[in-house]
């Protein structure tokens, strides 16, 4: 039994198909009873009637045993009310009630929203929509027979407690520290695990921003040389001004060129 109406739809396809082979197979082997002619054989094949199966996995509609419910009679109740609205509103069987949640309804009979929403499968959502009537035919089943909710005994499933993020730190802040304890480009690329570039572009950032100078990076003489070729850039791209510059890497262009918005004297420092 499945609670999933495509799985049901899958499952049941494959069980009609192997009950009809099997009742063809078991009709032909009646004929092995008789000395064989093959038109006689041809004729047994011929008179074949498969008989019509509608075998069904589907939970809704199905007579589900009730044997491991404390109260049955109340299952049975829910099951026939769940069966109904699946058909009204189209609904698979697990969007409404599942097994498990009509078997906990049954155990621990809750008889308030608030009970309700410690059953297995019933969120707010469910129980906005379905509550007042399960609810209700729990209290009528509880006040015709005379027992109590026993929704005290229900564990709740204790919250897995969120742990306060951490403050995130900005990976450009961590080259900075590295850069300013004196480590060159290179080693705090293999410190961090970053490519090179990776590391020059947290630096052009950080001379835009003003906190690293351009001189502090590239040598004046490397600086005026890239300089130079910027101030013919037009709408280049970086990517095109690159063959201009085979000689300096991505990561110098965009230092010198965070150098140069921040201002024309920035290599000093």
């Amino acid at each position: 039994m499945t609670e999933h109406k495509e799985t049901a739809d899958i499952i049941n396809e494959h069980l009609n198909t192997a009950v009809q082979a099997l009742g063809a197979s078991e009709y032909y082997l009646r004929y092995c009873k008789s000395p064989f002619s093959v038109t006689a054989f041809l004729q047994h094949k011929l008179n074949l009637a498969q008989p019509r199966t509608n075998i069904s996995c589907y939970a809704r509609g199905r007579s589900a045993s009730t044997t491991d419910s404390p109260n049955p009679e109340l299952y049975q109740a829910i099951k026939r009310w769940r069966d109904i609205q699946c058909e009204e509103e189209d609904l698979p069987v697990f969007l409404v009630v599942t097994h498990a949640g009509m078997k906990d309804i049954c155990t621990y009979l809750p008889k308030t929203k608030r009970d309700l929403l410690l059953i297995s499968g019933f969120g707010k959502v469910k129980v906005d929509k379905y509550g007042d009537e399960i609810t209700g035919m729990v209290t009528d089943y509880c006040e015709l027979h005379n027992v109590e909710s026993s929704i005290g005994a229900k564990k709740v499933s204790p919250k897995k407690e969120r742990k306060p993020k951490a403050d995130k730190v900005d990976t450009k802040d961590s080259t900075y520290t590295l850069f300013k304890a004196g480590k060159t480009i290179a080693e705090i690329a293999t410190e961090r695990g970053f490519a090179q570039s990776t590391i020059e572009g947290h630096l052009a950032a950080l001379i835009e921003k003003g906190i690293v100078k351009v001189g502090e990076v590239l040598t004046a003489e490397r600086f005026e040389k890239i300089a130079v070729v910027f101030k013919t850039r037009g709408d280049k791209t970086l990517g095109e001004m690159k063959s201009e510059m085979p000689w300096a890497s991505f990561g110098e262009m965009r230092m010198a060129e965070a150098g140069l918005k921040v201002s024309d004297s920035a290599i000093s420092g």
